[in-house]
């Protein structure tokens, strides 16, 4: 597949995809939902390439925890970006900007801003999946 194949995977029902030889996942959901719901599953993804429209810091710890091999993203945090590529991950995007805004762009992003002290992705991704859940639990209340 090309650079533009892998980004018109990305549609209005596909916020990430997961590719692997001929196998493609696709996954809808918002910020990190979907790598966690990925997780919390025990989807085995080693190898994988994932193409997602914004990635931060956190869905990047995310993703090594799950063994993606390289990232392609239509929006990528400069700390995503770092990260990826000091834990040897390839990274393709097309935007890149200092930090991931929450949804009214009044502040960073929850999961951005509780990333930023994480560093070892074994510990991080459970910081991160929990505070994901508890999240969660407060909004379906």
């Amino acid at each position: 597949m090309t650079e533009i194949d892998y980004f018109n995977l990305l549609d209005e029902n596909t916020t990430l995809a997961l590719v692997k030889g001929d196998v493609i996942i696709r996954r809808k959901g918002k910020g990190v939902s979907s790598a966690v719901e990925l997780i919390n599953d025990s989807v085995d993804l080693n190898g994988f390439i994932a193409v997602d429209t914004v990635v931060g810091k956190a869905l990047s710890i995310l993703f090594l925890k799950l063994g993606i091999r390289e990232v392609y993203a239509l929006l990528i945090s400069e700390n995503a970006y770092t990260y990826l590529m000091r834990h040897g991950v390839k990274v393709t995007y097309k935007t890149i900007t200092p930090n991931i805004l929450n949804r009214d762009k009044s502040d960073l992003c929850p999961m951005e801003k509780l990333s930023l002290s994480l560093d070892d992705y074994d510990d991080g991704y459970k910081v991160i999946v929990e505070r994901f859940n508890k999240m969660f639990k407060n909004q379906t209340m």
